[in-house]
């Protein structure tokens, strides 16, 4: 039996993790979710809703008190992202946002994110 050695995920990227505000119900337990932008406010980033563009995943946040939530923003990211039931999903799929905030689902059309490995209940996607 074969066993698979290489890792697919995660690799932090770093130099592509950026601090923004946070909109809506975003919580800690949103935390590997994807964002999207809110077009509604500068700097401002939101759990992708259904046909979103994933545009980063969560990866920190914080409440700074006074209606101030920010988060830590992967904009490049080779990690797993929760995906929606009935997902469509195959390797090299695009991915947008499903109607359950945060998670995912097969994109209608090609993007900047493509599905290099398919779990229970997560995928692993490639955003550059």
């Amino acid at each position: 039996m074969a066993i698979n050695l290489v890792q697919s995920h995660y690799f932090p990227l770093d130099d592509f993790q950026f601090t923004y505000n946070l909109s809506g119900t975003v919580t800690q337990a949103d935390i590997g979710k994807a964002l999207t932008w809110d077009k509604t406010a500068a700097n401002t980033m939101k759990l992708a809703g259904d046909g979103d563009a994933v545009d980063g995943r969560l990866w920190q946040v914080e409440d700074r008190g006074a209606g101030l939530l920010v988060g830590s923003v992967e904009r490049k990211f080779k990690a797993k992202l929760p995906v929606a039931a009935g997902h469509g999903c195959a390797i090299g799929d695009p991915v947008s946002g499903s109607a359950t905030a945060g998670l995912v689902k097969k994109a209608a059309a090609a993007n900047r994110t493509t599905v290099i490995e398919i779990g229970a209940d997560f995928v692993v996607v490639e955003a550059f």
